[in-house]
């Protein structure tokens, strides 16, 4: 009873001294939490896409209150507050225009039905949207929250276009005319990351690459509109693409790279990422198809030292792999039965190990009873990737008899179409 008495007593102070300021220069943010201890800490987080990072942290006092203050006010997003794994946390909104003092009172027991807020009505209104589960009509929300910057913002933003969804081609037109690419408060809340990746890897077909690059520019060329949305959004696109496994998506990281990051917009954009953007844009560009395939000359399981030049087949695959690497595990069979059907028509392996672990290789080959070309680094195991970008392993080279690269990154069903072309059509030149 005390407690919601205090409660009540800090409520009214809070109403008078929001009616007193008319300007947002700084943040003041009390927060009452049910169930925990004097203490015990909060922290306050800002999202950066789905990212949460700390800005502030606050022990409850004697009365159970923490309160989160600083300099300049806040800027437009959502933020969080909680306990340090964001165990017992809610999501709150700011909006430029709007009072950033106010107090936050909830249960940890039952946050979405107990929070309540004085001196924030946009946060009294998100809480009530986030109740009904967002299922009120869209337009008669907006209605009814468009004084709410931000939370108009993350209403139109989880709106989908279902008007268009049966139509594959009309979606992939309009799946983004819900977001404001003008409006930079949209990379400070957790929704466009998703987007995005929803967008490029399920509207989309994820590996067609031509239809990836139309994607891109429709995408970054909305983004345009705003600079902090460029940078996150082109950012994003580039991460999410150079960490793919998916065959081609490293040259979609490319294109990213020479096209929004380093052509005439680089200034916009953090120095030390654009020094490794162009650091893994200069390994991923190494070995390109076409080129002559870089000659290593690695050690066999005898102990004696094989190159890769010297091997005399109308056509080689370069295997790398990993006996500790479970999907290798899978792989290697696989592309042994296809070695199997077509090594006494001109197909030879030369299957590489970039590991350490000579007994752990050794036991594998023997186990497997892998008698193609077996080779690992030995004492130079860096002259593997030195010379090759293994984005991941298992990892498929095609090569010519001149060790041309014919493909690369290649899955074994592709793998297997490829040899069938060669060796069962005559007029198919590797």
């Amino acid at each position: 009873m005390q407690k919601l008495l205090y409660a009540i007593v800090i409520a009214c102070m809070f109403q008078l001294l929001l009616e007193s300021c008319s300007s947002i220069k700084n943040y003041s943010i009390t927060v009452m939490p049910q169930s925990m201890h004097t203490g015990d800490t909060l922290y306050l987080k800002a999202y950066k896409g789905k990212s949460l990072h700390t800005i502030n942290k606050m022990a409850l006092n004697e009365q159970g209150i923490a309160r989160f203050t600083g300099e300049p006010a806040l800027p437009c997003g959502m933020y969080a507050i909680g306990t340090k794994n964001t165990g017992s946390s809610f999501d709150f909104l700011i909006s430029d225009n709007q009072p950033q003092r106010f107090l936050v009172t909830y249960d940890t027991a039952n946050i979405p039905q107990s929070i309540f807020y004085t001196g924030s009505k946009e946060n009294t209104a998100f809480s009530e949207y986030r109740n009904k589960n967002g299922n009120s009509a869209f337009n008669d929300i907006v209605m009814s929250y468009k004084q709410y910057s931000m939370l108009s913002l993350y209403i139109k933003s989880h709106s989908d276009m279902e008007e268009y969804v049966l139509n594959k081609d009309a979606y992939k037109q309009h799946y983004f005319d819900n977001i404001d690419f003008a409006n930079e408060c949209i990379t400070r809340m957790p929704l466009l990351e998703g987007k995005l990746f929803e967008y490029f890897f399920h509207v989309l077909n994820p590996i067609d690459t031509t239809e990836l690059k139309w994607g891109i520019d429709d995408v970054l060329n909305k983004a345009a509109a705003n600079v902090e949305v460029y940078t996150f959004c082109t950012g994003f696109l580039y991460e999410i693409f150079i960490g793919s496994p998916l065959p081609g998506h490293e040259k979609i990281a490319e294109y990213i790279a020479y096209n929004y990051i380093f052509a005439g917009f680089t200034s916009v954009f953090d120095t030390d990422f654009v020094a490794r953007v162009k650091s893994e844009i200069n390994w991923v560009s190494m070995n390109p198809v076409g080129s002559i395939a870089p000659d290593v000359k690695l050690q066999s399981i005898a102990g004696d030292y094989i190159k890769l030049s010297d091997i005399k087949a109308k056509v080689t695959v370069l295997l790398f792999l990993d006996p500790d690497c479970s999907v290798c595990r899978e792989v290697v069979p696989l592309v042994y039965a296809i070695y199997r059907d077509y090594k006494n028509k001109g197909l030879e392996v030369y299957a590489v190990y970039p590991g350490y672990e000579a007994d752990l290789w050794k036991s594998y080959i023997i186990k497997e009873k892998l008698d193609w070309i077996n080779v690992w680094g030995g004492d130079q195991p860096d002259i593997i990737f030195n010379n090759y970008n293994l984005l991941g392993l298992p990892a498929i080279y095609l090569l010519d008899n001149d060790k041309r690269i014919i493909t690369k990154e290649i899955s074994v069903e592709e793998l297997d179409d490829l040899l069938n072309e060669i060796f069962e059509n005559p007029t198919q030149k590797p």
